[in-house]
């Protein structure tokens, strides 16, 4: 069997060339190396998949569920206009000032990136772009468009069979001109079969908008550590059950949720008491967990019926308003915006006023607030996440705070965690995040450093898993569980939560734009209700209406 190098890794950045005319996209020299070696040059192999995926999202087609069920029209779109864009000395201009491809062409590259055969024989249509047939060539006239290409993150969750793999893609889609304007996630699967020469080939298999719980850890997320699987209702979970069957369920007709990756425990409960069938994998499509900023992108292009989420920053108002949606907040369980430091860090709490001064830069070393001399490390989220909105918003205030250095920036709740709680040479670092997050689901994923090391022990050598569940462990090898802080002399214990003497207490909200789903209102309501509540409490959360009982 031919061993690929395939690692899970993080490419924080990734701008693609224009027209990728430079590049073969589907095929590429593979080094055949085993995994776990560093003389494999992942990066390029990371790099080459963002290429490949981008053969589709700059032709608008962001959701292709099952490639062999793609229509004639659409395999005749894609073939048309990837020769436009990519091989232009293919294109001719007619006399009309249209233009033409050979039919040869667009079966070529249908061939080339879906392994289907078409036979060019008739004009097609697909989303108002015509594709006249006449005399072995495509007659057609494009317009001019924003492009857009994916950027891939991490490939993972690849399975070998004798000399293929099938491997699950996911990453952003952004535009061409503007990389900051990010349409949102995506996740695609993509399979490879290798040549005696050992040349790779990529095909398609599907690819989706939107993000995808994983449903098993394998290390794949390095970043992320949360095993979401330990809450889904379609696997062996640790989800909560009531004591007496819900007064309330849905039969059919299930909204779809979403949201941030510290509530997914609420709503998954809620759907695993409520959605009833006899098919728990069924709720898959219902249920996604593609954290805050992507869920709130989510609501507004109507991908989902309601998120459960943290307040919004004022560019998700703002995108809400664009698109002429109104928003709905609906508190239905609250937590606490925590400050945490190193195990070994001897502070135990801060004002915050010296919090505001440490992330101003005006406190600059631990000695400042009667810790060692040390410099102080403070870390930071993405905008629009929802622990950096609660930062800006419920810490900062009005105080705008200076951007990070590269090495204060976390892209994920999980590294921000680990990055401060590895015990190495991180007593310097501060960061933040809510107290759900830290307490249980990081704490989980702390705990599973021996089932790792017994998973990688029962791999193959040539398990593409491996390097990515190794990497993993190593990680968390020096974790210990970070410190919390107190904040002006308290601590974010649930009575304080509870009592409001806590600074820093948040309301997370079920949030809705205007769905026709029939069910929404009345499951939050349910959720509202002291079942509800009840259900809430029980995966750790606090419930809003505590006081009641």
């Amino acid at each position: 069997m031919k061993k690929i190098s395939i690692l899970c890794l993080l490419i924080l950045s990734m701008l693609i060339s224009a027209f990728c005319e430079d590049v073969e996209a589907a095929y590429w020299k593979f080094d055949i190396t085993e995994p776990g070696l560093e003389d494999g040059d992942y990066e390029t192999t990371i790099k080459n998949m963002g290429i490949f995926i981008s053969n589709f999202t700059e032709l608008d087609m962001y959701e292709i569920p099952d490639v062999s069920k793609m229509t004639y029209d659409e395999l005749v779109h894609f073939g048309v206009m990837h020769n436009f864009i990519n091989n232009t000395k293919r294109i001719k201009r007619t006399e009309d000032g249209r233009f033409s491809v050979e039919g040869k062409y667009v079966a070529e590259s249908v061939k080339k990136y879906f392994a289907l055969d078409i036979t060019p024989s008739l004009s097609a249509e697909y989303n108002g772009f015509k594709y006249d047939y006449s005399d072995g060539n495509y007659i057609f006239q494009p317009e001019r468009k924003e492009i857009y290409y994916a950027a891939v993150k991490y490939v993972y969750d690849a399975t070998v069979k004798d000399n293929y793999t099938i491997a699950m893609v996911t990453g952003e889609i952004y535009n061409s001109i503007n990389p900051k304007d990010v349409r949102g996630e995506f996740y695609a699967y993509a399979g490879i079969s290798f040549n005696e020469e050992n040349e790779g080939t990529w095909t398609l298999l599907s690819l989706h908008e939107g993000s995808v719980i994983l449903n098993d850890y394998e290390g794949a997320r390095v970043a992320e550590y949360v095993n979401l699987s330990f809450y889904n209702p379609w696997d062996e979970n640790k989800l909560p059950q009531l004591d007496s069957p819900a007064s309330f369920h849905i039969t059919g007709d299930y909204p779809r949720l979403d949201g941030a990756t510290s509530i997914y425990p609420i709503y998954a409960a809620v759907a695993n008491e409520v959605y009833v069938t006899n098919n728990k994998e069924e709720l898959r499509q219902y249920l996604t967990c593609s954290r805050t900023a992507e869920a709130y992108d989510r609501l507004i292009r109507d991908k989902v019926d309601v998120i459960f989420v943290l307040q919004p920053s004022d560019e998700q108002l703002q995108s809400a308003k664009n698109a002429g949606k109104e928003l709905h907040f609906t508190p239905i369980a609250k937590s606490a915006f925590v400050f945490f430091v190193n195990n070994r860090n001897p502070i135990s709490g801060l004002s915050i006023e010296q919090i505001q001064d440490i992330y101003l830069k005006k406190i600059t070393n631990w000695q400042e607030v009667g810790g060692e001399n040390r410099k102080i490390l403070p870390f930071q989220r993405p905008e629009n996440s929802g622990s950096q909105t609660a930062m800006l918003k419920e810490v900062m205030k009005a105080e705008k705070l200076p951007p990070p250095l590269q090495e204060e920036f976390s892209g994920e709740m999980g590294s921000m965690y680990l990055d401060v709680a590895a015990y190495r040479d991180n007593e310097e670092s501060i960061g933040y995040s809510f107290r759900f997050y830290t307490e249980e689901m990081m704490r989980n994923t702390l705990q599973r450093r021996e089932e790792l090391t017994g998973r990688i022990q029962n791999m193959q050598k040539n398990d593409v898993r491996r390097a990515g569940l190794q990497k993993a462990l190593e990680t968390l090898a020096d974790a210990k569980p970070v410190k919390l802080l107190s904040v002006n002399g308290v601590a974010p214990g649930k009575d304080n939560i509870i009592n409001g003497t806590y600074p820093f207490t948040v309301d997370l909200f079920a949030v809705t734009a205007g769905t026709s789903n029939p069910h929404v209102q009345d499951l939050i309501a349910w959720m509202l209700s002291p079942q509800g509540q009840e259900l809430i409490e029980k995966t750790g959360h606090i419930g809003v209406r505590i006081n009641d009982k």
